[in-house]
């Protein structure tokens, strides 16, 4: 055979198979023409996102807002692992453990404590675990115990909070419980409302991706084995402004229902028409906040790691910092925020089961105010002044934080210590 056919042929053949595998994705390289652009990833995203009904997720948030002139600060911090299962849309189900951490620093003092926690929701029911707190000193926690709240009464047990829990500690306040009904049935609407809202915003961020974001194409890797896309997606301020009176039009019924409902406010034909009308005036308006906005604080970004094959969100991660001091009328601060969150275990089979053992809200919170009434009511009359008055001479009902009954004798002289300090901690005598 002519030579210059073998060539042909062999040419013709590595041509072929490369752009089927260019094609399929067999070997994807970065410069791949067949490769979906990032805004069509991101697009696939949304979508499969939403229709995603058990997944769980782990990782980090924190929020800071420090005074610019001075050390002054407070940072909120959350470690987070989470389960969630909405196979049954009438009764969603999660189980979320965190470490909750905040800090305060000003000059001269700092403090810092972390609890931990657990709380698994299934449906409209609630229940919480404190499984640590901060470190107390033994002497505050036996004074507050007196007072009714016994942290060993309250660490590691489960707290079960439903409409039936808060309709008794109402009753007991001597409050209307209808007002916790209420509040379940309005809750158990909004939330259906919820649902709606957020199909219809998806749905529109999945159309306005391309005007939203750009998207800058990273080095693609992989997670936990899976082959992802990475991109960094950076806030667009012309597609926010376009995007916008489509957001106010999906909210737009919804508030006015929430108006009329929680609030009372009658929304008129009149008052609607008086919003239409001033719509395009309020959106300029807008519009050029947005403009200062995106002008002072910078690029409002965040980086996507995208799967290649199924377009599930494996992890996002963002951070942010915030200088007020170049808006006007603003107390010069600086806020930072952030976030680094990773995504699994999507639509696998879960268990979220409710704890077999636990305590109404009531059964917890009620003890703990009655024992705080109990205390207020044994200061004697003016308050109390350890260093005039003389305990022996007020003969007053003593409650024994050990027994819980009643006794006539006067309170002893090592216990008007614990009262001053439970008036330090604001028990309301």
């Amino acid at each position: 055979m002519n030579p210059f056919k073998i060539i042909l042929v062999i040419l013709i053949v590595v041509l072929v198979g490369g752009g089927v595998a260019l094609a399929t994705g067999a070997w994807n390289p970065g410069w791949n023409p067949f490769k979906p652009s990032p805004e069509h990833v991101i697009q696939q995203m949304i979508k499969k996102m939403a229709e995603v009904e058990t997944a769980s997720s782990e990782g980090e948030i924190y929020f800071e807002v420090k005074e610019a002139d001075s050390s002054q600060s407070i940072s909120i911090s959350m470690a987070l692992e989470a389960d969630s299962d909405a196979t049954d849309p009438e009764n969603p189900k999660s189980d979320t453990e965190m470490d909750l951490g905040l800090s305060y620093a000003m000059e001269g003092l700092s403090l810092n404590f972390t609890v931990g926690l657990q709380a698994i929701t299934i449906g409209q029911t609630f229940y919480l675990n404190i499984t640590s707190i901060p470190g107390i000193p033994a002497e505050t926690k036996e004074e507050l115990a007196a007072m009714g709240l016994d942290f060993n009464q309250l660490v590691n047990q489960w707290i079960k909070i439903d409409e039936e829990s808060l309709k008794a500690f109402y009753e007991a306040m001597g409050m209307d419980s209808a007002d916790v009904e209420k509040a379940f049935g309005q809750n158990e609407k909004y939330q259906e409302m919820g649902e709606e809202l957020s199909k219809e915003l998806m749905v529109l961020m999945e159309k306005r991706t391309p005007d939203l974001l750009s998207v800058e194409a990273l080095s693609d890797t992989e997670i936990e084995g899976v082959d992802v896309y990475h991109y960094k997606a950076v806030l667009d301020k012309e597609g926010v402004k376009t995007v916008i009176p489509e957001v106010i039009e999906i909210f737009e019924e919804p508030l006015f229902a929430i108006l009329e409902e929680q609030y009372g406010i009658t929304i008129t034909e009149d008052m609607k028409k008086e919003w239409e009308d001033s719509k395009e005036e309020k959106l300029a308006e807008l519009d050029e906040g947005i403009d200062e906005l995106f002008e002072k604080t910078g690029e409002v970004s965040a980086e996507l790691w995208i799967g290649k094959e199924d377009y599930y969100l494996y992890k996002i991660k963002s951070e942010k910092a915030i200088d007020f001091g170049e808006f006007e009328s603003v107390e010069p601060m600086i806020i930072s925020f952030g976030l680094d969150l990773n995504f699994s275990n999507f639509n696998q089979p879960m268990t979220i089961d409710a704890p077999l053992e636990y305590k109404g809200f009531d059964e917890i919170f009620l003890p703990i105010i009655e024992m705080m009434m109990l205390q207020s009511m044994m200061m004697p009359p003016g308050g109390l002044e350890p260093d005039t008055v003389q305990p022996p001479l007020y003969p007053m009902l003593f409650l024994s934080p050990l027994t819980m009954t009643p006794s006539s004798e006067p309170i002893p002289e090592e216990s008007w210590s614990q009262l001053l300090r439970a008036s330090l901690l604001g028990v309301p005598f």
